[in-house]
């Protein structure tokens, strides 16, 4: 009886902590692909510039690779000189034209709200940035 404890805890711990939320279909079966927003712009004959990329992977489930990377030189000097990337997975789903996302299997993790518009399967708007479809040959 004692080894059947001893096997039934650990068990239990493991399968009773899973978050059954996080595993299930997604929010929003007409995003599916890798979405891009892209900005740049420059000034004073290039001597000033600035750029902005934010990157999502999405496939069926409400799992998802986000990318970031911003850099910009203007006359406060650069921000982000080394041009360092962030990326993490991070769970999302969008709920009363809402988008949401937190870091994947953290459940510390705080949900973070952006306004989503939905254009058509090959665009959309997060947070007032447009992201467009990629589509690799």
């Amino acid at each position: 009886m004692k080894k059947l404890l001893l096997l039934f805890i650990p068990l239990m711990f493991f399968f009773g902590c899973e978050r059954d939320e996080m595993y299930s279909p997604s929010s929003f079966p007409e995003i599916q692909g890798e979405y891009t927003h892209y900005y740049y712009t420059s000034w004073n004959g290039g001597l000033y510039e600035r750029s902005r990329c934010f990157h999502y992977v999405f496939d069926d489930t409400r799992k998802a690779w986000y990318y970031s990377n911003l850099w910009s030189y203007t006359e406060s000097g650069w921000t982000n000189a080394a041009k360092e990337s962030y990326s993490a997975n991070v769970e999302w789903k969008i709920e009363g034209g809402v988008f949401k996302r937190r870091l994947w299997e953290n459940e510390y993790s705080e949900w973070v709200s952006f306004d989503f518009e939905y254009i058509d399967d090959t665009s959309f708007i997060i947070d007032g940035h447009l992201y467009i479809k990629d589509y690799w040959d």
